[in-house]
């Protein structure tokens, strides 16, 4: 599904949750007796269905009979534009895609107006839990690149790219704020294409996916001066992240 160019879209919402503690109840006997989850109705209304929509809960029962239900909102982190110094010591946004060396990639596209592109198609989000450290962090998916600079269509031809964020958390109020955000490296892999759905396993680990992957058995087959969609695709790629379009290959080769 292909995403407008320019939306600002929100990578990561934390909900936002009050800390809890038995000294806010009526009398310090009062404990909380349990915690539950009210889920959210699904949007009926365009407003509704164009922006982040929740209608849940948390309801919290005491041991002295009572509730009380503290509504969930969606907090947005940060946005694909939004921009970090990178490890690499470069500051860049956090959609931007990365080639072989670690640089983020220029859309040249528009003559004497070179831009760095910035994916517009933020997908999958995994939150790992607290590490040893106490640090939360969150790895995001960036698909694709809806359009270059010039309007042309960019899916598929553009690198993709994925980040890991260091998170805090206020123990307090639950909120989620980043601490550092970094590219991570595909070159051992030679390079990401399209990640799509993405989910933390049990074991605390990021499980992500790839889907559209070029076209082998066309690559065999199409000659110099009549190559298919799918190799032309694949040749852009190789050009932008090895700066060497000899280089693609739909073929694994590590």
């Amino acid at each position: 599904m292909m995403k407008k160019k320019g939306i600002a879209v929100a990578l990561a919402l934390g909900m936002m949750v009050p800390a809890l503690h038995p000294s806010q109840a009526a009398t310090k006997e009062v404990k909380i007796e349990s915690i539950s989850f009210s889920g959210s109705r699904v949007p009926t209304t365009v407003e509704e269905m164009s922006k982040p929509f929740t209608t849940a809960s948390v309801v919290v029962e005491y041991t002295d009979g009572k509730t009380k239900k503290f509504p969930l909102t969606y907090k947005q982190l940060f946005k694909t534009t939004d921009t970090f110094k990178m490890s690499n010591g470069e500051t860049f946004s956090a959609g931007t895609p990365t080639n072989f060396y670690g640089d983020p990639i220029t859309d040249k596209s528009v003559d004497g107006k070179p831009v760095h592109y910035v994916s517009d198609a933020p997908d999958a989000n995994s939150l790992l839990r607290p590490m040893k450290d106490g640090s939360l962090y969150l790895v995001s998916h960036y698909e694709y690149d809806s359009l270059d600079n010039a309007g042309n269509p960019a899916w598929r031809r553009v690198p993709a790219s994925m980040t890991l964020t260091e998170l805090h958390q206020n123990m307090k109020t639950g909120e989620l704020k980043v601490s550092t955000v970094d590219k991570i490296d595909f070159s051992t892999v030679n390079g990401l294409w399209v990640p799509c759905n993405g989910s933390l396993t049990p074991w605390n680990t990021h499980l992500g996916s790839e889907e559209y992957e070029p076209d082998a058995r066309s690559f065999e087959f199409d000659t110099p001066d009549k190559l298919s969609e799918s190799t032309a695709h694949l040749k852009d790629f190789a050009k932008l992240y090895f700066e060497d379009e000899k280089k693609a290959n739909p073929y694994p080769t590590y």
